[in-house]
């Protein structure tokens, strides 16, 4: 499978949590090899905060959605 966003995309978190890090827009800053289950794997970046986090591409949607 290969990855649908692209480096330097804006996406948001599929799913608003608690942890108001993971929530607003991220920025795609890295593609990382794909998990054991073939799933496309992210480094993300927040624009507000500055942190990172790996996500699976089925946690985010690109954010004009």
């Amino acid at each position: 499978m290969a990855h649908r966003f692209h480096v330097h995309q804006l996406v948001r978190m599929r799913v608003l949590l608690l942890d108001k890090s993971r929530n607003g827009i991220h920025q795609i800053v890295r593609l990382l090899p794909l998990a054991m289950d073939g799933t496309p794997l992210y480094r993300i970046k927040s624009a507000t905060e500055g942190t990172e986090r790996v996500v699976t591409e089925d946690e985010i949607v690109p954010a004009s959605h």
